[in-house]
């Protein structure tokens, strides 16, 4: 759950420093199970715990072929909540989950549905029971959401769509899915009914939201959209009041400053925002002219600040995760490309950049650490965030790789 209490969130301030990556720290991996098959395969999103240290989750793909809602056991044994069918109940999850007080799960499916780029908000109860708590039109209502949804104290959720919205114009020509729109952002009311908070235009605004919302105490919500009118890709980070008045906070150029915001937005006490992108930042060699992923900050201000850039060795490269922190302000992460170069992974997976990808810590003075290089046998490819455990333990997943080759959960210990 990503509102002020935000399990994946960076919560800190730092001047804007790039550096080396120093060595990888003496860290313990554990592969805690392997995905493929019936069981689920290709999990996009990270998991979330309960307080018995029991993970929960969803995959893309396996299970009935459109992904499942998973319960994995501290000791690695795999139940499936839910096969989802690519009917009415939708398919292919590709966003974390979130879990209230009674043990309900909350999520989005991106397809199926109503129609097939559609999609679906889901509740599944402790026994196993899905209600399908809203079906996307992928008209001007949204639809096909690849982020997960919060929820209010008073059980609302918000969310943002991939596309619909506006069908015409500039948004039936632009983004990566053969779907017409820019998308919007949403509120689910407890009784079910959709509300359109915005929809995005495709100019200055931006279009196409591939990352959830963050929501603070004031009702403001901040987000990022993948595109913008500056460049296909270049994308924007916003703000939107509780009265739905909508705030330009930095338009990406493409270049050093990043390049397709892919994660969501975290706000520090005093405002600044966090975030990281997919590309931009160091270009040439393997980044080529893309450049390889970097992590910002946004001040109160609307200026933007880089991080870190990955070059695409040892560190990684292509950045889909949303970051979290420990106590002392340190930032964890993963990518999803770079790393060791050693194995075949350029053959599997999104890998137009060699490697497998990488867990990392960035300081606060903005030195980062590769605490580990993810190969094919180990899981490869994580476009999730971590999750933090008791100790110093931290759960992840892969989309690839893995004894089985459909991805694996993981466990990191410091």
């Amino acid at each position: 759950m990503r509102h002020r209490n935000w399990i994946h969130g960076i919560l800190f301030t730092t001047a804007a420093f790039i550096a080396t990556p120093t060595s990888r720290a003496a860290v313990t991996y554990t592969v805690v199970y392997n995905f493929g098959g019936t069981a689920g395969a290709n999990p996009i999103a990270g998991v979330i715990l309960d307080p018995e240290g029991n993970m929960y989750g969803t995959t893309y793909n396996g299970g009935l072929g459109y992904g499942v809602v998973f319960k994995l056991s501290p000791s690695g044994t795999e139940t499936v909540l839910y096969s989802f069918t690519g009917g009415a109940d939708g398919g292919q999850p590709a966003a974390p989950l979130i879990r209230d007080s009674a043990g309900n799960l909350y999520g989005t499916t991106s397809a199926y549905g109503l129609c097939a780029y559609c999609g679906t908000v889901f509740k599944l109860d402790t026994t196993g029971t899905l209600t399908t708590l809203y079906s996307f039109t992928g008209g001007a209502d949204g639809g096909y959401p690849l982020a997960g949804v919060i929820m209010d104290s008073s059980g609302n959720l918000y969310g943002t769509t991939y596309s619909g919205g506006i069908l015409t114009g500039t948004c039936a020509t632009i983004g990566e899915y053969p779907v017409a729109g820019c998308g919007v952002i949403f509120e689910l009311e407890t009784s079910g009914t959709e509300k359109v908070l915005y929809t995005m235009t495709g100019n200055t605004d931006g279009a196409n939201a591939g990352a959830g919302v963050i929501r603070d105490s004031e009702g403001n919500i901040y987000a990022t959209d993948e595109d913008a009118a500056k460049c296909y890709g270049c994308g924007v980070a916003f703000k939107l009041s509780a009265t739905g008045t909508y705030t330009l906070l930095h338009e990406f150029g493409g270049g050093t400053d990043g390049f397709m915001p892919m994660a969501s937005l975290v706000e520090d006490s005093s405002g600044n925002l966090y975030g990281s992108t997919e590309y931009g930042g160091i270009t040439g060699g393997v980044c080529t002219s893309s450049g390889c992923g970097v992590v910002f900050e946004i001040n109160s201000a609307g200026t933007e600040s880089v991080l870190y850039k990955f070059t695409g060795g040892s560190d990684g490269a292509k950045l889909a995760c949303n970051l979290i922190r420990d106590s002392a302000g340190n930032l964890y992460g993963t990518t999803y490309t770079g790393g060791s170069t050693a194995g075949n992974c350029e053959s599997i997976g999104d890998t137009d950049i060699p490697g497998c990808g990488t867990v990392f810590k960035l300081g606060t003075t903005g030195a980062l650490t590769v605490l580990h290089q993810f190969t094919v046998g180990g899981g490869a490819n994580s476009a999730a965030g971590l999750t933090p455990g008791p100790g110093d333990v931290f759960y992840g997943t892969t989309e690839h790789g893995g004894t089985l080759h459909g991805g694996v959960v993981f466990k990191l210990t410091l």
